[in-house]
């Protein structure tokens, strides 16, 4: 009966009838109106509730001392931060709260945001839905790493390989990445720790600490910058005999054949343009030395750097300084390059081979256990015996540390 009646409603075209159709229809239009203000505001709350996870586990995984409080503080802010700028506009903040709490054995963060989204349809009896998210992290431990891997979603960020393990020398390796298979391995990877953004694939790992999705590793050396030049104090330099350099722009880059013998005075070496090569029987050396790959012009320009398997290189950063522990570093605007480290057991690196943009093959060896050997990359393939350190007092490198942490809610 009722179905009859609604189609000669319908049907109707009196004046009166229309009205009371138009009504009755009132009710539905605000009812649709009030389920997509509720939707989308049910939408910035779930983005909101990730943003202040994610912080309490950054924030967490630094909160390793009652000094740290301000650190921790600072990077959950810097989380928060990026999080609520990317919320659909026009989401308002109104509060955020950042508590670091180190009064207990197990250290947490606590992270609450208030926010608001303003409604459409609902706008003439409210204004604007309340939104809020809370999170508690507690710190899992933290450990320190030599290898540093900084892309974050590359699949085998870290692929180990050869027929020889991988011997990080009482020293960890963290890989940002939180692919399910951000490290690859076909052979052993030995490390006194192991902490990743997602998960492992192949074999084996051998450490006394594996972590699995944790979270990003800041990059220690990302504030530096690399100080100014002009000119040109030297243009391809090519030798495959014994030489003494100075520091200076080394433009076109520097090379080195045969059994060429190269010593580094201390101090900086640009190499604008250019590559850094040692090849066959060379031996470079240098103490006190910080070697810079960038480019006055386009960054397409910047070279990279191939030290071969028979070379000998042996190198030492500065101490202190605003190069402090800074050996080789390849400008992060350059292109992804083929960069080779690899060279006999007399090879040596004192400080940190920086390149944040690169993704090298290392395969250099070290006969120096008691060494401090750090490399940053983006993405990072080892390839046969590649020995590192950690006995890094006094030589100027920043400390990679990778923080555990947990969710408590």
């Amino acid at each position: 009966m009722f179905i009859a009646w609604f189609h000669r409603l319908v049907r109707n075209t009196e004046g009166a009838v229309a009205v009371l159709f138009a009504v009755m229809m009132i009710p539905l239009v605000i009812a649709a109106g009030v389920g997509v203000d509720y939707g989308r505001a049910a939408s910035v709350r779930a983005a909101l509730q990730s943003t202040v996870d994610a912080a309490a586990l950054a924030g967490a995984s630094v909160l390793s001392s009652p000094g740290a409080q301000s650190t921790a503080t600072a990077l959950s802010q810097s989380y928060v931060s990026a999080g609520t700028a990317a919320l659909p506009a026009p989401t308002t903040i109104t509060t955020t709260t950042i508590t670091p709490d180190t009064s207990g054995s197990a250290y947490t963060m606590s992270i609450s945001v208030v926010g608001s989204v303003p409604t459409t349809f609902m706008s003439l009896y409210e204004s604007a839905i309340p939104v809020t998210a809370s999170a508690t992290a507690k710190n899992s431990g933290t450990t320190s790493a030599c290898v540093l891997a900084l892309d974050p979603s590359a699949s085998g960020a870290v692929d180990v390989s050869g027929s020889t393990a991988v011997d990080l020398n009482n020293c960890g390796l963290t890989v940002n990445s939180t692919n399910a298979n951000d490290l690859t391995l076909s052979s052993t990877l030995i490390a006194s720790s192991v902490t990743l953004g997602g998960n492992y694939s192949g074999c084996c790992v051998s450490s006394p600490v594996i972590r699995t999705n944790s979270p990003a590793t800041p990059d220690p050396y990302a504030s530096r910058t690399i100080p100014s030049f002009s000119g040109c104090d030297q243009s391809n330099l090519h030798t495959s005999g014994t030489q003494t350099l100075d520091p200076g722009v080394y433009c076109g880059g520097l090379t080195l054949t045969g059994n060429a013998n190269v010593t580094l005075n201390p101090g900086t070496y640009i190499l604008d343009s250019g590559d850094l090569k040692v090849a066959g029987n060379a031996t470079l050396t240098g103490n006190g030395v910080t070697i810079i790959l960038t480019s006055s012009g386009s960054a397409s320009a910047i070279g990279s750097v191939n030290l071969d398997g028979g070379s000998t290189v042996q190198l030492t950063a500065p101490a202190s300084g605003s190069l402090a522990g800074m050996v080789i570093w390849v400008d992060g605007r350059a292109p992804v390059e083929d960069n080779t480290i690899a060279g006999g057991s007399g090879n040596v690196f004192t400080g940190v081979i920086y390149m944040p943009s690169e993704d090298p093959t290392y395969s250099g060896s070290s006969t120096s256990t008691n060494g401090c050997t750090q490399l940053v990359a983006n993405q990072i393939k080892f390839s046969g015996t590649s020995n590192f350190g950690d006995n890094c007092t006094s030589t100027g490198v920043v400390a990679i540390v990778s923080g555990g942490a947990l969710l408590t809610n």
